[in-house]
């Protein structure tokens, strides 16, 4: 089942073109009616990161992402693209205090304090991420 089937349909009912782009590649029926499903095939982040620049490459404007990492893998693939928004959302406070993290979680924390801020768009769940937002990462309120 798709994180936001309302606004893919919403969006293609006023005409635009709209794209379920997913790592799982057999996710038959994530996508909703007129609504393209691109799976993003790949067996590392880099080759996630290619994929979605290919598949939105001249065919979409903006990329809406969901989560952490899906944000990252949207604004790498979108560096560089003239014309490609990237609206990110985060769903969940990242900095906990005295929380030890593992090694790939201080390297995506410490990209996403660097690239957050380039997205055009950050959309919050709660008060609380909407002010770590601003405050850690630096997004303009």
């Amino acid at each position: 089942m798709t994180v936001a089937p309302a606004p893919m349909r919403w969006l293609a009912s006023q005409g635009h073109t709209v794209g379920l782009a997913t790592t799982t590649v057999h996710d038959d029926g994530a996508a909703p009616d007129r609504v393209t499903h691109i799976p993003l095939e790949g067996d590392s982040t880099l080759a996630t990161v290619r994929a979605l620049r290919a598949a939105v490459k001249g065919r979409f404007d903006v990329i809406l992402s969901l989560q952490s990492l899906p944000n990252l893998v949207s604004l790498a693939a979108a560096r560089g693209l003239r014309r490609v928004a990237v609206v990110i959302s985060e769903r969940n406070i990242t900095s906990r205090e005295n929380e030890p993290l593992r090694l790939p979680e201080r390297v995506r924390r410490a990209v996403a304090l660097r690239w957050y801020r380039r997205a055009h768009l950050a959309i919050a769940v709660s008060h609380a991420v909407g002010a770590e937002l601003v405050s850690a990462y630096r997004v303009p309120a």
